[in-house]
């Protein structure tokens, strides 16, 4: 009986077809080039974003947590004060002082949740969008000049946050959700947010 070999000598990967060594090393290098690249780029971004804010919130007289309130009540939309606390990383009662500035200041209101009468909702007026639309229309100028695919950029970056708050929670023990615009669907994750 004559055995057939299932994978005949002329089939089998040579050395001829092993990639070169240099190659392999070539591209790893610039995988991580690339990695360390884009960390400083982030790394850069938070800083140049915070100084920012930071010149915006002392222009109206406000702070960058004031400021990053308005950001998250504008670009999710209407937020009871504990999804603030949570998405600021400060304190309920701390939260509660912020809204009641911003209140006061026109900023933003309080209105009733609609189907929950013990919760209030923040909502942001025209005059708190208006200091958004500042933080934002800077970007937008500049960035509209530029040939990029600012949907891609959104897409990675939102990709970057994912792995971060996953790493984050591992060192913490702590989980935390994704946050949506209230105009997407459910299981939509929000990406516009991280312009603000």
């Amino acid at each position: 009986m004559e055995s057939k070999m299932l994978c005949s000598p002329s089939h089998l990967p040579t050395a001829a077809d092993a990639p070169d060594s240099r190659d392999v090393q070539d591209a790893v290098t610039s995988d991580f080039t690339d990695i360390v690249d884009l960390t400083f780029a982030l790394q850069r971004l938070h800083v140049s974003r915070e100084r920012y804010h930071a010149a915006v919130a002392h222009e109206r007289g406000l702070t960058t947590t004031d400021i990053n309130c308005l950001c998250f009540a504008h670009g999710v939309g209407p937020l009871p004060s504990g999804e603030l606390s949570r998405l600021l990383g400060v304190t309920p009662s701390a939260v509660s002082v912020i809204v009641s500035k911003l209140v006061r200041r026109g900023l933003a209101r309080r209105v009733e949740h609609p189907t929950d009468r013990r919760i209030a909702l923040v909502h942001v007026t025209a005059g708190g969008a208006a200091i958004v639309d500042q933080l934002t229309d800077v970007l937008a100028a500049h960035i509209g000049r530029q040939a990029l695919d600012v949907r891609q950029t959104i897409d990675v970056l939102s990709l970057v946050a994912d792995v971060l708050d996953g790493s984050g929670e591992e060192l913490t023990g702590t989980e935390h959700e994704t946050v949506q615009r209230s105009d997407s669907p459910p299981d939509e994750p929000i990406s516009e947010l991280t312009v603000c």
